[in-house]
């Protein structure tokens, strides 16, 4: 399944006000931002609530360290 139609697969599976959380461990924009306009063109009567990208970072000890990623959160109406 292509990136791009697992959030609208998932969608269908939610009840009414139900949330749906689109996340990825990639920092690629045509995996998660385009992905996250594609969705909600298509699904204007969805609420937007909110998204965030993390970049990868380092620390001094191995617990410091963490990936980048990307999450986006819609309400079904």
């Amino acid at each position: 399944m292509a990136p791009r139609q697992v959030p609208a697969h998932d969608a269908e599976l939610l009840r009414p006000q139900g949330r749906l959380i689109y996340s990825t461990c990639s920092i690629d924009p045509q995996e998660n931002e385009q992905v996250a306009t594609h969705f909600s063109e298509a699904h204007a009567d969805w609420r937007f609530i909110t998204s965030e990208t993390t970049l990868p970072q380092a620390g001094p000890l191995p617990t410091d360290w963490r990936d980048g990623g990307y999450f986006a959160v819609w309400q079904k109406p």
